[in-house]
């Protein structure tokens, strides 16, 4: 019975201190409102010790200075190693932006089929977006049915140019008359 209390207590202990602290998302905060305020080196400390807590949306916020230049010394590989642990960490906007870099090549090289992967991750959590970008960049592979679905998961989400190319491909699509009025409503 002490044993498993034992085991129970060093279990919880562990997970109590092993992720993100309350401190690290006051952290975030307060890098954020310094941010909006313009005070760039108070954001970049405040988002450094928050990322040093291991806290995901600050290694987000901190490379995104690190892309900017703001509060530091512009430094894409800098950012790219914070976006890239953030979004490994499941942090939706990091996801989002590390498929924007690799599709840019900013701070690595570029590669669409990665950048699909962080785009479909990212979609996956509802990103509307990523999931235009994923659609964007599967559309030149064929059979287009993944696209299609990419599409109207960015169109249901209220993502205009996905409205309209998935119309305009469903229009394309229709076989006669009557489905070509039926993509209209």
């Amino acid at each position: 019975m002490k044993s498993t209390l034992l085991i129970i207590f060093t279990i919880g202990f562990v997970l109590c201190f092993s992720a993100p602290s309350k401190s690290s998302s006051q952290e975030v905060t307060n890098g954020l409102s310094a941010y909006s305020r313009d005070e760039y080196s108070t954001a970049f400390d405040l988002f450094t010790k928050s990322a040093e807590l291991n806290d995901p949306e600050g290694m987000y916020y901190l490379g995104r200075l690190h892309i900017r230049g703001e509060g530091t010394k512009k430094n894409d590989n800098k950012a790219y190693k914070l976006i890239k642990k953030s979004a490994e960490l499941r942090f939706v906007e990091a996801e989002y932006l590390l498929g924007i870099m690799y599709l840019t090549g900013t701070g690595i090289g570029t590669d669409r089929k990665t950048a699909l992967h962080w785009f479909e991750r990212a979609g996956e959590q509802g990103h509307t977006k990523a999931q235009y970008r994923a659609a964007e960049i599967s559309i030149s592979k064929p059979p287009p049915d993944k696209s299609l679905i990419l599409y109207e998961k960015a169109a249901q989400s209220g993502h205009v140019e996905a409205q309209f190319k998935l119309g305009g491909f469903l229009l394309l699509l229709a076989k006669n008359q009557e489905d070509r009025i039926k993509t209209y409503y």
